[in-house]
């Protein structure tokens, strides 16, 4: 009759057990989506290749010592309007582009 209780009560703890898991599971996955929907970055950013293009990152485009990232078009003139004026800034004689394209993969823009 002891050996029966014990093992009533080992089933019922690793019930316990199994629901705190897939509730910890659960919190987490709703606390994953919120972070995911609150940040602007992770929005859409494409819908086809056409949506992409090369964006120098500083004053200096690649060819001139810079680095070139795919965005989309609309990211890439706040990235223009952020950079400020260029006036001034000497760049390095040095081509630093890599021979990739644009290419739009589940609504991110990524080198190829």
């Amino acid at each position: 009759m002891e050996r029966i209780k014990l093992k009533q009560n080992y089933w019922a703890l690793a019930g316990i057990i199994i629901v705190a898991i897939l509730l910890v599971i659960v919190v987490l996955e709703i606390k994953k989506r919120e972070l995911r929907n609150s940040n602007p970055m992770n929005e859409v950013e494409c819908l086809s290749d056409a949506d992409c293009i090369k964006q120098a990152t500083g004053c200096c485009g690649c060819s001139m010592g810079g680095n070139d990232i795919c965005v989309s078009k609309q990211n890439a003139s706040i990235i223009q309007e952020n950079m400020g004026n260029c006036s001034g800034v000497m760049c390095l004689a040095v081509y630093n582009c890599r021979e990739t394209s644009c290419s739009c993969i589940q609504g991110k823009c990524v080198e190829e």
